[in-house]
């Protein structure tokens, strides 16, 4: 089911809401910054920290997204590489921001832009630039978001 991150900001820890969104409406239009609420502007270093989290967290690590520099994404065989190198890496330890390095040695002009994860009771979810949110049913990512926040927080 796709759903929307959305966050409510007002100072201190932002709290995590989740809006259905069958009909895959723009991210931003899910935004209302008069009333404090945000779409997560997640990038790279965002994603690859929320994965390290995940990771430490009991999460299954399945893949990344990769986009070149237009945000377009980038296809196999060089998707499947990148994606295999930076779950390696991460499943083995490797800091966020060490793997982060490697992809701008490696693959300079590439971006990682979403994340596909098992959760502890064997479900698929996968989260994209944007908080845009795969979750499975009768799961709800708000919770571990707010924990990965607490953990690494990003924006």
């Amino acid at each position: 089911m796709v759903q929307q991150v959305v966050m409510r900001v007002g100072g201190g820890t932002p709290t995590f809401e989740t809006k259905e969104n069958p009909s895959s409406k723009a991210p931003l239009s899910f935004e209302d910054a008069s009333h404090g609420v945000r779409i997560p502007r997640l990038g790279t270093q965002d994603i690859l920290r929320i994965a390290e989290f995940a990771v430490s967290s009991g999460f299954a690590l399945d893949g990344f997204q990769v986009s070149d520099h237009t945000m377009t994404s980038v296809q196999d065989p060089l998707a499947s590489k990148v994606s295999r190198e930076l779950v390696k890496k991460l499943t083995n330890g490797v800091r966020a921001a060490d793997v982060e390095d490697l992809l701008l040695q490696r693959w300079p002009s590439l971006s990682v832009t979403g994340v596909t994860l098992t959760t502890p009771d064997h479900r698929t979810a996968r989260l994209q630039r944007q908080g845009v949110f795969w979750a499975p049913s009768g799961w709800s990512p708000t919770r571990f978001l707010s924990d990965a926040w607490q953990a690494v927080h990003f924006w």
